[in-house]
């Protein structure tokens, strides 16, 4: 059972390029005061010297012996590169870590699901069995944020990149998905 009709909801969506969703936001943000800035400016410096470590097998360990820890801690540190990279790039008007910010794009859309293994079931997520969590979503919100407001800057190959990642990952399972716990669908 689908619990929404695409097709109705499409067509009382508006068209994307008639939306303008924080259209007065300016390029640069000026009033952003200093003692922020020069935080943003510090973990920007930081997250741009940051190697992103590989999983390895660490996603496994969870179903092996419950240690969720250790491919959790590696997974929140690429997110939290990327959108302090892309934060400041946003609030300062900076284009000096765009190369960076790409490429932990590019690195969090190749992995083979955005769910954290506790999150995931009795099954491993994978490439063909996208979950949608509080994990995945996160991710994309990350990943829609440096889309929305940095555009400009990231290659055409970046953008049809996340925007097919998402479609993907996030919102093609919600429409054709009814039976995730957190829907409140089976009781």
């Amino acid at each position: 059972m689908k619990l929404f009709d695409t097709d109705k909801i499409s067509a009382n969506l508006l068209a994307p390029e008639k939306i303008k969703w924080f259209s007065d936001i300016p390029r640069s943000f000026k009033d952003i005061p200093a003692a922020v800035m020069d935080r943003l400016s510090g973990l920007a410096k930081e997250r741009a010297a940051f190697s992103p470590p590989d999983y390895g097998d660490s996603y496994g360990e969870y179903f092996r012996n419950g240690n969720r820890c250790n491919f959790e801690d590696m997974y929140i540190n690429r997110r939290a590169a990327l959108a302090d990279l892309a934060f400041y790039e946003i609030f300062s008007g900076s284009d000096e870590y765009t190369d960076k910010i790409e490429a932990l794009i590019r690195l969090i859309c190749s992995e083979d699901t955005w769910c954290v293994p506790a999150h995931s079931g009795i099954k491993p997520a994978n490439a063909t069995n996208h979950v949608i969590e509080l994990y995945s979503s996160e991710t994309a919100s990350v990943l829609c944020t440096a889309y929305r407001f940095l555009h400009d800057r990231l290659s055409p190959d970046t953008l049809s990149l996340i925007r097919t990642a998402v479609r993907e990952r996030i919102f093609i399972p919600y429409s054709e998905t009814d039976d995730y716990r957190w829907m409140g669908s089976n009781g």
